[in-house]
């Protein structure tokens, strides 16, 4: 699963959030790429950043909701959330 996060771009805060999401149960690979990682960053408008979280979970032991749930409780805004699932892809609503 992808998805944009929105919310502070500190790199310290990133990481954290980062190692929260693995905590949870059923997570695997991990990785948000920060903002000096992301080449459309600097085309970004200004003050506004966003960060690309890619994350493979089972989803017989963790929901997406609680995901997302997770992510808004840390003080981010999870969009664009793409889910997939061998050569399927479906964007799941972010409310």
């Amino acid at each position: 699963m992808e998805m944009r996060l929105s919310g502070s771009m500190c790199l310290a805060c990133l990481a954290e959030l980062e190692r929260k999401i693995r905590g949870l149960p059923g997570i695997g690979n991990t990785k948000i790429q920060y903002p000096g990682d992301n080449l459309y960053q600097f085309y970004a408008t200004p003050g506004v950043g966003w960060a690309l979280a890619v994350v493979t979970y089972d989803g017989s032991r963790l929901t997406l909701d609680e995901l997302l749930s997770l992510i808004r409780v840390q003080g981010y805004r999870p969009y664009k959330v793409v889910e997939k699932a061998g050569n399927r892809q479906a964007e799941a609503p972010t409310r």
